[in-house]
């Protein structure tokens, strides 16, 4: 970490030494147990009540690190008294994984956007909007809700506990769940593929797991290290400022966010045409983000503020030539393109690796791969088993076999790119809106040709496509790292995180129904109505694209082409010209909503990390590691802590990040 190393106490050895042997499991999924009903509770309110902040939207879950803090405090009494009793590196960080895990089943982007979807189009259904005789004939009844059990949800004024109100919902939550576990399996199984030539060959350095593995370590200096309690401190009183102006206007802010008051937003300034194209261009100083920023690498941290930039430079040029095509510049097709085009890069540059995987699945030819947590052969059974469950699912549910097959193809590769940026890069962010497989297969081929059974099942699954920011795959693979990290035994590690995906995905449902019978999910809720604000999304473009049929565009095409040959380019260029200064990476991420918000403090941190480096060489920058650390564990901290406040008080509270 760039710190120098105190002799490891008596305490800590013991801990390092027990993270060889085996791990406590009863003991590790004991804890996880007792605070997973909490940490989803903490997260619906968050989420989805109250609207209060967004941990599952940033690589590093908040929520997760603050519960990481208060597990550590704990055990330091027996890590300094009774030192076999305390849990070990290894099962600090497996606490974590199981953690993280079932907050990603159970995050905004994943449950949270199932329950309002499924439970909307039967509540919402007028003679006015048509939808009965729209698309109702093509609604498979077994995966919604309607009736008195959806209009409770929309509604309140009602309790969980009357069995006609929660009855209905057993069983489309039962199907979803197993759909989820379904697609949390496969993507399992192309991590099990690729762990051993990320970790062991190309030694990929995973900077997402930086913080977690370094403050769970029991011989870490990072909690003696001056810098990171500098960092620690300005972080916390500047949230600490911030939440105290939201509950007293007269106590003095320090705005740092988007959403501040004041707040600075260049597109505003800009009001004549092509110029003002640009949009929406806010400054902000989110502290963990500049943390987190100091962490990439310099090439990546530039391309991000740099293509958000070239982004609405094309919007501005679009403009100016009069390009009056719906869509254009097409923005989204080049980022998923790109996206696309790094998932390649990844399969092209492995594929003599990847056939090795397959000869030893097939034929048990051996790779030497002493830590595999399992064989190359169980973990194609998982990508095959978990695949062709979905593609039944799909195909029950109304879908071709084309479609179906064709949109986790397309799943699969947007993920292997999403956990392949994660561990090889960090970026804070990864969250791709609107832009999955149902979304771009009708951009390119019309929503005329897929059909309607194909339009209805791609409205369906839009919960787990409508942004990939809490996506559990490089969760999982991060755990990979973790764990050969600190040396433990991955045994029992992906079957746990299976329990944990299931676990997650089911206390979340029930926290939203619980909230939402009570106060209503239409505009009874705290935050007022961001559940149909979601619910609302599929079934309006479902309508959009039954009612005005599309064909294919070359526009969209040329765009996805063009984005998949760039991010390939850009890759193979990347790891043949030391000099190359930009990640397509970049390219891939910054046309988001995510990136409206992080450019200014990426900039930040690629400045400040550029110059430390240029004038202080390498020792300079790694001493200057603990302060980023700080700077993120400071503004998680007490942006939770504000978060606790408002949920315990029930009242409106400060959000660090929105």
């Amino acid at each position: 970490m760039g710190t120098q190393r105190l002799e490891t106490p008596p305490a800590a050895r013991a801990g390092v030494e027990r993270s060889l042997r085996a791990l406590r499991w009863w003991l590790i999924v004991g804890i996880a147990a007792a605070i997973t009903p909490l940490n989803l509770y903490w997260l619906v309110q968050i989420e989805q009540v109250r609207w209060a902040g967004y941990p599952t939207t940033v690589s590093l879950f908040y929520n997760v690190v603050f519960w990481m803090l208060l597990i550590l405090l704990a055990n330091w009494p027996f890590r300094r008294l009774l030192p076999e009793k305390a849990l070990s590196h290894g099962e600090l960080v497996a606490i974590y994984v199981l953690l993280s895990i079932s907050t990603a089943s159970g995050s905004l982007d994943m449950a949270q956007d199932l329950v309002p979807i499924i439970g909307f189009p039967h509540h919402f259904a007028t003679p006015e909007n048509g939808w009965r005789d729209l698309f109702f004939q093509y609604l498979p009844d077994w995966l919604v809700v309607s009736g008195d059990a959806s209009d409770a949800f929309w509604e309140g004024k009602r309790s969980i506990t009357e069995p006609a109100l929660y009855g209905p919902w057993i069983g489309p939550v039962a199907w979803w769940t197993a759909f989820t576990t379904a697609l949390f399996v496969m993507c399992l199984g192309v991590n099990l593929v690729f762990r051993r030539r990320w970790i062991a060959s190309e030694r990929l350095t995973f900077p997402v797991m930086q913080l977690p593995l370094e403050m769970t370590d029991p011989s870490t200096p990072l909690f003696r290290d001056r810098l990171m309690w500098l960092g620690f401190g300005a972080a916390t009183f500047v949230e600490l400022m911030n939440g105290l102006h939201h509950l007293k206007p007269i106590i003095p802010a320090i705005p740092t966010k988007v959403l501040a008051i004041p707040q600075f937003n260049i597109g505003a300034q800009l009001i004549d045409r092509p110029w003002n194209a640009i949009g929406f261009a806010p400054v902000s100083f989110y502290p963990f983000v500049i943390g987190m920023g100091l962490l990439l690498p310099v090439e990546l941290s530039f391309s991000c503020w740099a293509f958000f930039w070239f982004f609405k430079a094309e919007r501005v040029v679009s403009v100016a030539r009069g390009m009056a095509v719906p869509g254009a510049p097409w923005i989204l097709e080049q980022s998923f393109g790109g996206f696309l085009g790094l998932s390649l890069f990844a399969l092209w540059i492995g594929r003599t690796y990847l056939w090795r995987t397959v000869r030893s699945a097939l034929f048990g030819e051996p790779i030497a791969d002493d830590a595999s947590p399992s064989s190359y052969r169980l973990a194609y059974l998982m990508i095959l088993s978990g695949l062709g469950f979905l593609v039944w699912f799909s195909m029950r549910a109304g879908a071709s076999f084309a479609y179906a097959l064709a949109f986790f193809v397309i799943y699969i590769g947007l993920s292997l790119a999403v956990t392949r940026i994660r561990a090889e890069m960090g970026l804070p962010v990864h969250d791709l809106h609107f832009s999955g497989p149902e979304k771009n297969l009708e951009r390119i081929f019309g929503s005329r040709a897929l059909g309607h059974g194909n339009e209805m099942v791609g409205a369906l699954y839009y919960w787990f496509n409508r942004a990939y920011r809490s996506h559990s795959m490089p969760h999982a693979a991060e755990a990979f790292k973790l764990f050969d990290a600190t040396r433990s035994r991955p045994t029992g590690l992906w079957p746990s995180m299976v329990v944990a995906t299931i676990v997650g995905m089911v206390l979340s449902c029930a926290a939203q129904l619980m909230f939402c019978f009570r106060l209503g999910a239409g505009g009874g809720l705290p935050a007022g109505q961001v559940p149909y604000w979601i619910g609302n999304e599929p079934w309006r473009d479902l309508t959009t694209g039954m009612t005005n049929p599309t064909g294919f565009s070359i526009h969209s095409t040329l765009a996805v082409t063009g984005g998949i040959a760039f991010a390939f380019l850009a890759m193979f260029l990347k790891t043949r010209l030391l000099w190359w200064p930009i990640h397509p990476a970049g390219f891939a991420v910054s046309s988001s909503w995510a990136m409206e918000r992080l450019w200014c403090p990426l900039f930040i941190a690629w400045a400040v990390k550029s110059a430390l480096i240029r004038y202080g060489g390498a020792a300079l920058y790694v001493r200057a590691i603990p302060l980023a650390f700080g700077l993120i564990l400071g503004d998680f901290t007490m942006g939770s802590l504000w978060n606790i406040y408002g949920v315990v008080k029930n009242v409106s509270s400060y959000s660090f990040w929105d």
